[in-house]
């Protein structure tokens, strides 16, 4: 396969735990479906919490053809851009894939966790409240589910423990 920026070659190499192809010249890497999705887990699992939000309104995305052509199958690619994420992602509609360039990645990485960041104890319970309707109606396996469910109760004693001096200070004064 070449680079759809710069027909380079790309190589087949292994980023967070997951086999992509990256250019040798620009560096930009080429992601097959659910390759974002592995290397998200990878970088940090409770990711899962908010990057479900990242693509789920079609109303907040801007899509427009682009200039090149998927290296997978030579589909155009369209630019993908959603409410005010900084990051445009070029997307193949027939095969899935996507097309990152230079650090986009680690910028999708670090803005997501920043979502993380500001999501509230109350978005936490909300999201308890989804993933239990979810898995009674069906729409998602019980277990994925629980494993949601389990994510959001961490964090929210995190951010409960976070929050209190008092804790802190406790934790301070454990051995460790």
């Amino acid at each position: 396969m070449n680079c759809p920026k710069d027909t380079s070659e790309l190589v087949a190499t292994n980023y967070k735990d997951t086999n992509i192809e990256v250019c040798k010249h620009c560096k930009g890497m080429w992601l097959d479906q659910q390759e974002l999705e592995k290397i998200l887990d990878e970088a940090d699992p409770f990711l899962d919490v908010v990057k479900t939000d990242l693509w789920q309104n079609n109303e907040d995305m801007r899509l427009e053809q682009g200039s090149v052509t998927c290296p997978r199958d030579g589909s155009p690619l369209y630019r993908v851009a959603y409410k005010d994420f900084p990051i445009i992602v070029d997307y193949c509609s027939v095969c899935r894939g996507m097309w990152l360039d230079k650090g986009e990645a680690d910028k999708i990485i670090d803005h997501l966790k920043g979502m993380l960041d500001n999501e509230t104890i109350t978005q936490y319970f909300q999201g308890i409240g989804e993933e239990l309707a979810e898995a009674a109606s069906g729409e998602e396996s019980f277990g994925r589910s629980m494993h949601d469910v389990g994510l959001l109760v961490r964090l929210i004693e995190y951010k409960l423990y976070a929050g209190s001096n008092f804790l802190q200070s406790l934790a301070a004064t454990m051995p460790r």
